[in-house]
């Protein structure tokens, strides 16, 4: 009998320790969504359909290559790192950490390269040039963001595999609200303060970041 709730005991503790880490990881997954829709709201409703179409299609390219710069790295590095940590084994997890900085940070490069050649690029396969030099004025200023997430990825990966993903989760929600609250202001313009437009869009994303 005691085995069986010394069993009992360990697969609740696994499953709670699991829970733990699950759930804040979700919430950011979800939380990066977010400021998307926000964004796609603001443009819709304050500058124009034109706009709001330019934008969606801007997203949908630059997201291609977030997935791809981004996604795979992030969740093999959490991996690696949180066996190493787990391991004790704290000079391999700084490896893996860096070797992450060094992969997105060529990644980036690359992405930076389609992003800013975004109009050429879509225009040759044959989306129409209004919106594709529209789409342009967003996704051509957000660059900086992706040599932003060089150091955010690592720090997440780290978060998580230390057992500290809530930290993770609630740096994400701050930096959503931030973004929400400049894309509004830089988007549209609050009071005597005129809105940019997609432009501002990219300003607001690239500082909430």
């Amino acid at each position: 009998d005691n085995l069986v709730m010394a069993d009992h005991d360990s697969h609740a503790s696994e499953f709670f320790a699991w829970i733990s880490i699950a759930i804040p990881s979700a919430a950011r997954g979800a939380l990066e969504l977010l400021p998307w829709f926000a964004t796609l709201a603001f443009v819709g409703n304050g500058l124009g359909s034109d706009e709001l179409a330019a934008l969606s299609l801007a997203e949908a390219w630059g997201y291609f290559w977030l997935i791809t710069a981004w996604n795979g790295v992030y969740g093999t590095t959490s991996t690696l790192v949180s066996q190493s940590y787990g391991a004790g084994q704290y000079r391999a997890a700084r490896g893996w950490l860096l070797l992450s900085f060094a992969l997105i940070t060529a990644m980036s490069v690359v992405a930076a390269l389609a992003w800013a050649n975004t109009v050429p690029v879509l225009t040759a396969v044959g989306f129409d040039s209004t919106l594709v030099q529209i789409g342009s004025t967003f996704l051509v200023p957000a660059i900086p963001v992706l040599f932003l997430n060089c150091i955010i990825i690592p720090t997440g990966a780290y978060l998580t595999a230390t057992h500290a993903p809530w930290i993770a989760a609630t740096l994400e929600f701050i930096s959503c609200i931030l973004d929400i609250i400049f894309s509004y202001v830089f988007i549209i313009g609050v009071g005597s303060f005129k809105g940019m437009g997609l432009p501002g869009a990219a300003l607001g994303w690239t500082l909430a970041s």
